[in-house]
């Protein structure tokens, strides 16, 4: 794979990033992905699998998602379009991992141009606002919180500090509790990690060969404790506050819908042996009764009076989407490719990241784990203010501790 492809690549997807949520709206988010589509694949086509670095990775997720499918076709109930939109992102994913070994200079100025972009999608928001802000590409605040809180992660490693402020100012319009979560948690990383004994912990941690091992365990036990979050929560919810509580009260009624939504899930997953093995697909929504085109809420289905939503949550959503089958393979493959682009540099966006699974569906697939991988992509390399850049390998343990 020549020097100069490899750059291009994972600047593509970057430039495919800034076009979804600084240029377009939703709608034509898959005709921009159509065209990401077609100029990798005809990379890969170009440089055969037995030139590629990743082949033999390439090859395995091929062929064990050619076998999911192939059983999912022929006993699935339900739509398999989620499943092979995701494994097209993936795939794309696993042709890129080749390309983020070292820095561009164009990143920057993408960034830069990214940050005026969600100015004016923010204006355009506010210009036009029927609901809570968001950013008019996204048209949902905690999503649209999301974005926000990567481009405050980009800005700081671009020294773009005025992107960091713009980020806050936001978020102050989304209301978005999980962007201070994860503000914090970010925080206490990118300070703490500096600490030698930390830095020796994480020094080792991250230079195992077989990292993604570790990645996806704290995605299963993750995926675990969701539901006895979830459980946990609705049990001791004596009284909940209608709408929507303040920073500091979570006991309100948008997070019991949301709770009472993944004991749902679960319990779809559970009692349903065709949802446990394939999922719903793009299916969920219509299944479960929800009109997600619809601003009206009236007659969304509720239980003892209590709304029901699609899982707020990555990892019941994933697998009510995808079975439990293909949503751990799901799963393998992004701590595979987490492994690739995480370093002692970056450690801070990815646990911040993972916090927020909890609580925000959607974020180990499609666009927006697109987003995380080239925001992770793109830092690897960039040391912290203050700080030189300190690039983690597994035989850089020691010349990292000292």
């Amino acid at each position: 794979m020549t020097e100069g492809i490899a750059i291009n690549l994972v600047t593509l997807l970057f430039v495919y990033i800034v076009s979804i949520f600084g240029l377009m709206s939703g709608e034509y988010s898959p005709f921009a992905k159509g065209v990401l589509y077609v100029i990798l694949f005809i990379y890969l086509a170009e440089n055969s699998l037995t030139r590629c670095k990743l082949s033999k990775s390439i090859f395995i997720f091929i062929l064990v998602t050619s076998i999911l499918f192939f059983l999912s076709f022929l006993f699935s109930d339900f739509d398999n379009t989620f499943k092979i939109k995701t494994s097209i992102d993936l795939l794309m994913l696993l042709v890129c991992v080749g390309s983020i070994d070292k820095e561009n200079k164009h990143h920057r100025f993408i960034g830069g141009t990214f940050i005026v972009l969600m100015i004016l999608q923010f204006i355009l928001d506010q210009s036009n606002q029927e609901t809570r802000s968001a950013f008019f590409s996204i048209q949902d605040p905690n999503r649209s919180a999301y974005v926000a809180f990567l481009i405050f992660c980009i800005s700081i490693k671009f020294r773009f500090y005025f992107g960091c402020a713009l980020s806050i100012f936001y978020n102050c319009f989304f209301d978005s509790r999980s962007f201070w979560l994860m503000l914090i948690i970010y925080s206490v990383i990118y300070i703490g990690k500096h600490n030698y004994y930390i830095k020796d912990l994480l020094a080792r941690l991250l230079g195992k060969r077989n990292l993604f091992i570790y990645i996806f365990g704290m995605f299963f036990l993750a995926s675990i404790l969701s539901v006895f979050l979830s459980i946990a929560w609705i049990a001791n919810d004596n009284e909940s506050v209608e709408g929507r509580g303040g920073l500091t009260n979570i006991r309100d009624a948008s997070n019991k819908m949301r709770f009472m939504s993944n004991i749902l899930g679960v319990a779809d997953l559970t009692q349903n042996k065709n949802v446990f093995l394939w999922g719903y697909g793009d299916d969920l929504l219509e299944e479960w009764g929800i009109d997600g085109d619809s601003d009206d809420t009236t007659q969304d289905p509720r239980i003892e009076d209590v709304r029901i939503v699609q899982p707020h949550n990555s990892y019941i959503n994933l697998f009510l989407r995808s079975g439990i089958p293909f949503g751990l393979f799901t799963l393998l493959i992004v701590a595979y490719l987490m492994q690739k682009v995480i370093t002692f540099n970056n450690i801070e966006i990815f646990v911040s990241s993972f916090f927020n699974t909890l609580f925000l569906h959607g974020i180990l697939s499609g666009n927006y784990l697109i987003f995380l991988f080239t925001a992770l992509a793109i830092t690897k390399k960039i040391g912290d203010m203050g700080y030189s850049g300190i690039y983690v390998k597994s035989d850089q343990i020691r010349d990292l501790c000292n």
